[in-house]
């Protein structure tokens, strides 16, 4: 055993040796030479690379400046537009929702039906935040005046009487 392990290793060690010396024979002979730009464009070229000089770069980088004001005004129109829809929603988020908890209701079913009314933009946050926090165990029967400004917390506590 201990003289195929010998053999094993002095075999490593010759393989080793041998790639060793002639990786650093023919590695001078690979090395690439410089490109000139005539022959680096030529390449790109025929690669549908598109070269540019650098004045035809700064003519297109103008061009795009011009064309600009057209984008930002039409940005401008899409703010505006935004902005109204925000009113518009401050101005429902103030009515109040009637929400009516009948005896048996499950959490789920009282997310459905905020989520239904607007109230909620994601409903199985709401169903995690219950149970995390111990509010789905707890939930009244009532009727509720709830707005679309509460937080969850909020809801949580004034349908669980607390």
């Amino acid at each position: 055993m201990k003289h195929t392990i010998r053999a094993f290793a002095l075999g490593l060690a010759t393989a080793t040796a041998l790639l060793t010396f002639t990786y650093y024979q023919t590695n001078d002979q690979n090395e690439s030479k410089a490109l000139t730009d005539q022959e680096a464009i030529t390449h790109l070229e025929s690669n549908d690379y598109h070269v540019l000089s650098q004045s035809s770069f700064e003519d297109l980088k103008e061009e795009k400046k011009e064309s600009q004001p057209d984008q930002a005004d039409s940005k401008r129109d899409d703010k505006k537009q935004s902005e109204t829809k925000e009113k518009d929603q401050k101005d429902t988020s103030q009515q109040p929702y009637s929400l009516t908890i009948e005896p048996g209701m499950l959490s789920s079913s009282i997310s459905d039906e905020l989520k239904k009314a607007g109230i909620l933009e994601d409903k199985a946050k709401f169903e995690v935040f219950l149970k995390d926090h111990e509010y789905s165990r707890a939930i009244q029967i009532g009727t509720y005046s709830i707005t679309r400004d509460m937080s969850y917390e909020e809801i949580a506590k004034k349908i669980t009487g607390q």
